[in-house]
């Protein structure tokens, strides 16, 4: 039994990953994360916003869902771009 149930979680797990890279890929993994921080800090400052730092990875569903969410949401895509330095 505890076989079946190990087989069905790998079986799940692989459709999800290779379902996640069919989808539009948000991360750019050649970046610098902590030079794109940088460079968002000293943006937030010039310009009296809040640094927003997204962390994911292309190979995450969860990760590929939220990115897609609000980027294509125009409410939310705006409050972010009124209020925040998207890194």
């Amino acid at each position: 039994m505890m076989k079946k149930i190990l087989i069905s979680l790998f079986l799940l797990l692989t459709v999800t990953l290779v379902n996640a890279q069919d989808k539009k890929q948000y991360y750019n993994e050649d970046l610098n994360g902590m030079e794109q921080i940088d460079q968002a800090i000293a943006q937030a400052k010039r310009e009296g916003k809040n640094v927003l730092c997204q962390v994911g990875g292309n190979w995450c569903p969860w990760c590929l869902r939220f990115a897609d969410f609000i980027t294509n949401d125009s409410d939310i895509s705006g409050l972010i771009e009124d209020n925040f330095v998207y890194a």
